[in-house]
């Protein structure tokens, strides 16, 4: 029973790692944009600060959630690449 774990653990698990972490990096960035479609349209979430400033006219503060908003999106998206470009 050690030895099928052992086995499992150090032959099927590095073969299947990378499309893991590729499937998670691919999900943790489309919750991050759907969280701030729901938000906006006010479910909360990441779009949620963005609709209140939206509907209050503080368009100085919606242009800094939105500028917030894309650079974590890049940032995602750039980290998950360089963890992807590393494991593959």
């Amino acid at each position: 029973m050690l030895r099928d774990g052992i086995a499992v653990l150090f032959s099927i698990l590095p073969q299947i790692w990378p499309n893991v972490l590729s499937h998670f990096f691919y999900r943790f960035e489309v919750a991050i944009r759907t969280s701030l479609i729901l938000g906006f349209i006010g479910a909360g979430g990441i779009g949620q600060l963005l609709f209140n400033h939206f509907q209050t006219f503080q368009y100085k503060s919606v242009a800094m959630d939105i500028f917030v908003i894309i650079v974590l999106v890049v940032l995602v998206d750039f980290v998950g690449g360089k963890i992807r470009e590393r494991t593959i």
